[in-house]
């Protein structure tokens, strides 16, 4: 599974002030932890040269053919502020450059396409679909906007929205995107769309359908960021693998549990921990 948008380098503050330097975005979360439960990621990106983790990409045995150095620019760099309420406050520090064409050329099969910083352009989601075969989007990276000090904003627009719809198969919101929308109706014609929620989870909508949980059950939080890259990238994996819509689901949250059990992209998965969670959320699972 091609996992596709910058690889970041993350400045994280929690809510007491401690500061965390870490390597970031989905080709990173995803790679580093679903492959340690035997899913396979091809991350695509491009860094910097003052990126100095490829090691880290190597170790964990994901290749980094994909990954490509450009000399001109700085690796995309963000400041994460937590809140106490669990919030956080983005500000985007640099940027590198856009991917472009041939920076995906041979990408097959499924496709998780989650930017961060509006680097993979409407076009190139065109491309990308048309050489996969089930494709996966994250809207963050196309509704976030930026000030002049590179404060974040959200806003998905609806001719964007509906690009991204046309093209997925499984679309990625945050609670914060889908205010005035249409949930069940964008979920039509065997489209999947995924709503995060933070600490209380989130909700799949399938052909008019809703699976969500009747009860969030209490975890140690030690820090949410990626989480809800990993959701998004595991539930591609499954869903287009064939499994079961309500397995896929639960699973896809329980490791999503599990990530926030750690610290930044680094920490080890306990898959007996993920085996007991995926039972759990089956049990509280609901459909209306």
């Amino acid at each position: 599974m091609h996992v596709i948008g910058h690889i970041s380098i993350d400045k994280i503050v929690d809510p007491n002030g401690n500061i965390i330097m870490s390597a970031g975005g989905a080709p990173t979360y995803c790679g580093f932890y679903l492959s340690q439960l035997d899913v396979h990621i091809t991350p695509i990106s491009v860094v910097g040269p003052d990126f100095d983790g490829l090691g880290h990409y190597k170790e964990r045995g994901l290749s980094i053919d994909g990954i490509r150095v450009e000399p001109t620019c700085r690796t995309t760099s963000y400041e994460l502020k937590y809140r106490r309420d669990g919030g956080r406050e983005l500000r985007l520090a640099s940027k590198c450059r856009d991917l472009e064409a041939d920076d995906v050329n041979g990408i097959r099969g499924t496709a998780v396409v989650n930017p961060i910083a509006g680097e993979v352009s409407l076009d190139l989601l065109k491309l990308i679909r048309g050489s996969s075969d089930f494709m996966a989007i994250d809207a963050q990276g196309f509704s976030r906007k930026f000030d002049s000090n590179g404060n974040v904003s959200v806003s998905l627009d609806h001719m964007t929205l509906d690009s991204l719809l046309i093209n997925g198969d499984l679309l990625k919101l945050s609670i914060d995107d889908v205010d005035d929308l249409d949930l069940v109706k964008l979920s039509r014609n065997n489209k999947y769309v995924l709503v995060t929620m933070g600490s209380k989870l989130g909700y799949l909508i399938h052909n008019g359908r809703r699976y969500g949980f009747s009860r969030t059950p209490s975890i140690s939080v030690v820090d949410p960021t990626g989480a809800g890259d990993v959701t998004g990238c595991a539930l591609a994996w499954y869903l287009s693998r064939g499994e079961d819509i309500e397995w896929s689901f639960a699973r896809a949250m329980a490791i999503s549990m599990e990530k926030v059990r750690h610290l930044g992209p680094y920490g080890v998965m306990d898959s007996r921990n993920v085996d007991e969670l995926t039972d759990l959320l089956l049990d509280l699972l609901v459909i209306a």
